[in-house]
């Protein structure tokens, strides 16, 4: 209570705080399930290849259940096509070229909307997120246990800065780091087990002109600077901390 009586005067319609890890928040992360490789990788192959508008959610499991070459097929064909409209790739390894090869079909794809990477080692994510700046269609990035590098978060910084269309962004056992240091129209950010996350929440919300929820999950958090920012906030509407651990620098 303490803590959410300086905030003032702000629209901010709901807080939540909770310790508990069991804690059920109705959040709409991207969940990557159900495909049975040994029984569909063909069917979607050929779906994909064949432009079928049938075909609008495209799971892609583990690279090694796949295959480098059908790998490299989907991400080809998605260049031309135009019903997928959420693709999500779960476990392993994407390699440079195929990120480069990646990136190039999504500098000219106009339908995926939602993007998502589980479990998948980004070699290279730097390619994509400058690619992602000529793409038009992304509403939704979710990035979880990507391993990302200081270069690739500069890159999502540059991104996040100048994108006109993606408006989610969720972050899970990421380097955060300066990734979100400016948001051009961003309206909800979930962050989980991100390091750097203290200064990048508080770059995040020293302008805020578009963030309306903000998830911190799991999350180390500078409550009197965090809560100084929100006293002038007028467009977050809601805060949801869970299981997260406040700190107060006295700096």
């Amino acid at each position: 209570r303490p803590l959410f009586a300086t905030i003032g005067d702000i629209t901010l319609r709901n807080i939540i705080y909770s310790s508990n890890d069991k804690m059920m928040m109705q959040s709409s992360s991207m969940a990557c399930t159900g495909w049975n490789v040994s029984s569909s990788l063909n069917d979607k192959l050929r779906l994909l290849m064949l432009n079928e508008p049938s075909l609008t959610t495209l799971r892609v499991p583990a690279t090694e259940s796949v295959g480098t070459e059908n790998l490299r097929m989907i991400v080809t064909s998605l260049k031309a096509n135009t019903h997928v409209k959420e693709v999500c790739f779960r476990g392993g390894s994407l390699s440079m070229d195929l990120m480069v090869t990646l990136a190039y079909s999504l500098r000219s794809n106009t339908t995926v909307t939602k993007l998502s990477f589980e479990h998948v080692t980004l070699m290279g994510a730097r390619h994509l997120f400058e690619a992602l700046r000529d793409n038009h269609s992304i509403e939704e990035l979710s990035l979880v246990h990507n391993d990302l590098e200081e270069t690739s978060t500069d890159a999502l910084a540059s991104l996040l800065n100048d994108h006109d269309s993606l408006t989610k962004l969720t972050m899970k056992h990421n380097y955060a780091g300066n990734a979100l240091g400016g948001t051009h129209c961003l309206q909800q950010v979930e962050l989980q087990k991100c390091w750097g996350c203290a200064s990048a929440i508080q770059e995040m919300m020293k302008q805020n002109r578009t963030i309306k929820q903000l998830y911190l999950i799991h999350s180390e958090v500078d409550a009197r600077k965090l809560f100084e920012q929100l006293k002038h906030d007028t467009v977050l509407e809601e805060l949801v901390v869970t299981g997260t651990a406040f700190t107060c620098d006295a700096a």
